[in-house]
């Protein structure tokens, strides 16, 4: 009860002075969400208020709400039905129904009053805006992220209240994992229409392959309803020129790392380099000769029919692409082939000596045999093999 009474002698008579009953507009404070409705009630604190007079800050005009003969009767800024509903309860006890709070609405301020001089308590609007949508952009729009070069993204919200929050994200496109790349951000503020505030998000990172394909995005939180705004994601490219070449010959490893094949035996080479983007991949074989070239590939392979002795040496894998500096990715490797030993090609030279004396026979043949002293060599005289010491050299 904050009713009371004060006592006076006026000509030496008691006068008591009641002050009348306070005008209540409840709630004092109407937080809402943009879009929402919200329900002011007005009433005394004892007793019943036969008429209200209503007031909007942003409105020049007052407005009415009389209960009389079992109607309620409405006028002023009140008759926009669609805007507003004023209902009369018939106790004494007033509401006004705002049917679709928007952002313009942010801090007016409401009272109700039965005369003129009793004016009800102020009550304000703060009116929360959610985030309605975030944009990202890398601000150097090409194709591809340099590996271990510093990438920025910017990330901009639409207008909002409260201040909005930023956060960005790497995650993976197929399991899902998500790491919180938040701290390599910093994040400002600017003042739009209304008094919202928008936020701009600056990201700085440096990429590496591993994170090739990920999903790269930025959301947005403004506590209004717990409810986070994503981004669209940006496909993480990193580019990176060719490390790592692997080739592959379909033969037999020997143990010092060769690759043996038999004489007329088909033989492929297989090569694949690991790039982004893909490489051009040449190999060559062991006079330099280009055996096969493809652009923009991952792999690339040959064949060749019915290897001879004279295939036998060095085969090079080299990849490219247009990161590459200097020389390229290589990689090679030993083709043996096994075959017949054969004889080099020389004149028929007569040798002479003197009886009883000793006698070198020279014979050189090519041996590309996997190893060492595995030629045999027998000596004939008049078709009869002969027991000799044979040095192979």
């Amino acid at each position: 009860m904050n009713r009371f009474a004060l006592a006076y002698i006026i000509n030496s008579t008691l006068v008591s002075v009641v002050k009348p009953n306070s005008i209540l507009l409840l709630p004092r404070l109407v937080k809402a969400v943009e879009n929402s409705s919200a329900t002011l009630t007005c009433s005394k604190e004892n007793g019943s208020i036969n008429e209200t007079i209503w007031t909007n800050s942003q409105i020049a005009e007052d407005a009415n709400l009389t209960f009389n003969n079992g109607k309620c009767i409405v006028t002023g800024f009140l008759l926009n039905s669609d805007l507003f509903d004023g209902k009369c309860y018939g106790n004494g006890t007033y509401s006004v129904m705002l049917k679709k709070i928007n952002r313009t609405q942010h801090g007016t301020e409401w009272t109700c009053s039965e005369t003129v001089t009793m004016k009800s308590n102020i009550v304000s609007f703060y009116v929360t805006v959610p985030a309605k949508n975030v944009d990202i952009r890398l601000l150097d729009e090409k194709l591809y992220m340099r590996e271990n070069q510093t990438q920025t993204v910017r990330c901009q919200t639409s207008p909002c209240r409260p201040n909005p929050t930023v956060k960005w994200y790497l995650r993976h496109y197929y399991s899902k994992i998500t790491y919180d790349i938040t701290e390599n951000s910093t994040q400002s503020y600017s003042l739009e229409e209304y008094e919202l505030m928008a936020a701009e998000s600056i990201l700085e990172f440096i990429p590496n392959r591993t994170f090739n394909n990920w999903h790269l995005f930025c959301e947005v939180w403004t506590q209004v309803d717990n409810a986070d705004i994503s981004s669209q994601f940006i496909v993480v490219n990193v580019s990176f020129p060719p490390s790592r070449v692997v080739f592959l010959i379909s033969s037999k490893l020997s143990e010092a790392g060769a690759f043996i094949a038999n004489n007329g035996q088909n033989v492929s080479f297989f090569c694949m380099a690991v790039s982004n983007p893909k490489s051009e991949i040449i190999i060559r074989d062991q006079r330099d000769k280009q055996l096969t070239t493809l652009k923009d590939t991952k792999f690339v392979d040959h064949t060749k029919l019915n290897v001879s002795c004279a295939d036998a040496g060095h085969y090079t894998c080299y990849a490219r692409n247009m990161l590459t500096v200097g020389e390229e990715a290589t990689s090679n490797h030993i083709l043996i082939v096994r075959c017949p030993p054969r004889p080099k090609t020389v004149k028929d030279d007569n040798v002479t000596a003197l009886l009883g004396s000793d006698v070198t026979l020279p014979f050189t043949a090519h041996d590309l045999f996997d190893g060492q002293n595995k030629t045999a060599f027998t000596w004939y005289k008049q078709n009869t093999s002969l027991q000799m010491t044979l040095v192979n050299i």
